[in-house]
């Protein structure tokens, strides 16, 4: 479907009523995704079903991954140094490569440990001063994906008690093939051929035969869902947390690998929490693009998992 024949479609909607129908819906699978969860939804002749998660994931190439970031604490008693690591995670093999990671709370720690030659960092099992003389953080906003890059805000902030005070916000536009840093006009390009068609809070992304209506409120908070083949009227799904940034159609034919591999992913992610995040260890191969170091999954111990909506230590 095109995006003048989609736009017929919506035109035909809003002639029509938003009335739901009782036929049977349009066969098809798709991938909701939100700031931080992913909703799959399946709608055959029994009906339209969703089932959601925790995960952020893109498409790159056909192949699917997860987007997770991990703490990078450096920390001393009195000085707090805690920045992000960005990861992606292969689905289909569980291996691991680092898009990105915060250098400047890195380089910090790095001037305070030379400076103070006689403090050792803390260990994973103790605090800190509550009020450390010096503290510097990250937080990671991943905004969008499209046509394989990766929007993302990434904030700094920095506080020394009689010395340096920044907070600062940069953008990036990263290459999720290569951990490249790229032009934004490559996203922006993306995004144009890819994104919906938008008016007000209300967009539409095209499928086929099926077009996904997303309905958001006027505080960004929930967005209601609805599916239609453009025919025979308008399936009501649910509703999601905040507003819907993409979707992910699957095909009709599947792979069998390709499902069991998404299947994993969401039975996993139940497990998820705010404080824990199964570790992984370096392989020793590279990746095939630019020899990205892999991590290979490794259950060996726990580390904190971080938000990648706010990406802030709590």
């Amino acid at each position: 479907m095109t995006r003048a024949a989609l736009l017929m479609v919506v035109s035909a909607l809003a002639a029509c009523g938003r009335g739901a129908t009782t036929s049977a819906p349009p066969r098809t699978e798709l991938l909701v995704a939100s700031a931080d969860s992913t909703f799959w939804v399946t709608s055959d002749e029994r009906g339209v079903r969703m089932r959601g998660a925790p995960l952020v994931l893109a498409r790159v190439d056909g192949s699917f991954y997860e987007l997770y970031t991990a703490d990078d604490d450096r920390s001393y008693y009195d000085a707090t140094f805690v920045g992000l690591r960005l990861f992606r995670r292969a689905l289909s093999t569980g291996d691991s490569v680092e898009l990105w990671r915060d250098r400047t709370v890195e380089r910090m720690a790095t001037t305070y440990a030379e400076a103070h030659p006689d403090e050792r960092p803390l260990r994973e099992d103790e605090d800190g001063a509550l009020h450390p003389r010096t503290v510097a953080t990250t937080a990671l906003d991943l905004l969008d994906t499209f046509g394989g890059f990766l929007a993302m805000d990434h904030r700094t902030d920095v506080d020394v008690v009689g010395g340096q005070h920044d907070h600062t916000t940069h953008r990036t536009i990263i290459d999720l093939r290569t951990a490249d840093t790229v032009d934004v006009s490559r996203f922006l390009h993306a995004a144009r051929s890819e994104g919906p068609l938008s008016r007000g809070s209300t967009a539409w992304w095209q499928g086929g035969s099926a077009v996904l209506e997303s309905v958001g409120d006027a505080a960004g908070e929930r967005a209601r869902l609805a599916l239609t083949d453009g025919r025979r009227g308008r399936w009501a799904i649910g509703a999601v947390t905040g507003t819907v940034r993409r979707v992910y159609w699957l095909p009709s034919g599947l792979a069998a690998d390709t499902r069991r591999s998404l299947e994993r992913a969401f039975d996993e992610a139940a497990f998820y929490s705010d404080q824990t995040r199964t570790a992984q260890r370096l392989a020793p191969r590279a990746a095939a693009t630019r020899n990205i170091p892999v991590i290979r999954r490794a259950p060996v111990q726990r580390v904190r998992r971080t938000s990648l909506r706010r990406g802030r230590v709590s």
